[in-house]
């Protein structure tokens, strides 16, 4: 009973806080976690990766963290979340996504989705959050993204080396 007991915490733990993680690209070309591999970042654009469902449990999580890029990302113009591993929405995920989409553009800054599979499509096109994010903000990969949100980002830039571009270690 007592194990039983510990993988239910040790499960809802998991649930109530994936994993989120900002990404920069890596040598191989692929985007990978910044803080893992001692990576720089994008000084105008978060690159977020969250990997779990989006459901009632969670939903304040992922809020937070990414009002705290915000915050502490001064020069933030764009938020990218990564979703290839968000595979389920329900209704107060995508009532807080809705929310934190006006929450950041009423902030003076955009947000852009990568990797949504369809079902979690699906749910944002019943629910008119698709509409609201914009088809021209949901991609199907991070690299697309990058590239279409890369050059409105750093308009007036002095960042010389981005690291969505190209590899960058921190000091």
């Amino acid at each position: 009973m007592i194990g039983v007991f510990l993988s239910l915490v040790l499960y809802l733990l998991r649930v109530m806080k994936p994993k989120i993680a900002l990404l920069s690209k890596y040598i191989d070309g692929t985007f990978r976690d910044s803080d893992r591999l001692n990576l720089k970042r994008c000084k105008h654009i978060a690159v977020v990766r969250y990997s779990g469902s989006i459901f009632f449990t969670n939903v304040k999580y992922l809020e937070d963290k990414i009002l705290d890029q915000i915050t502490i990302m001064p020069e933030l113009k764009h938020i990218l979340i990564v979703g290839n591993a968000i595979n389920e929405l329900d209704a107060s995920g995508e009532e807080m996504l809705s929310l934190l989409v006006d929450r950041i553009h009423n902030g003076g800054h955009d947000i852009s989705f990568s990797g949504l599979n369809d079902s979690v499509l699906d749910v944002m096109k019943r629910t008119y959050l698709y509409e609201k994010i914009g088809k021209d903000h949901l991609y199907r990969n991070a690299t697309r993204a990058i590239e279409s949100i890369f050059k409105e980002s750093h308009e007036g830039s002095d960042e010389e080396e981005c690291p969505l571009i190209d590899v960058y270690f921190k000091d």
